[in-house]
């Protein structure tokens, strides 16, 4: 994984969650570094950040139709 920061990685995370997309490798990647972070097992991060991601993901769809709504001109 090239240099990235756990912030940079944390934008890609929400705005693949705001659209309702799950990528495992993004997470995975999240998940490796919180746990050097807070120095808990890396597999204890990742159950921790899936629950979350789950929470986040599961009303994309309204908030698609949402944004939609509304004309971009």
């Amino acid at each position: 994984m090239p240099s990235v920061s756990l912030e940079d990685l944390l934008v890609a995370l929400a705005d693949k969650c705001w659209k309702g997309k799950r990528v495992d490798e993004l997470e995975s990647n999240i998940a490796a570094l919180l746990s050097v972070a807070c120095k808990k097992p890396e597999w204890a991060c990742f159950a921790e950040l899936d629950e979350i991601v789950q929470e986040l993901t599961k009303d994309a769809d309204a908030r698609l139709a949402w944004q939609g709504a509304f004309e971009t001109s």
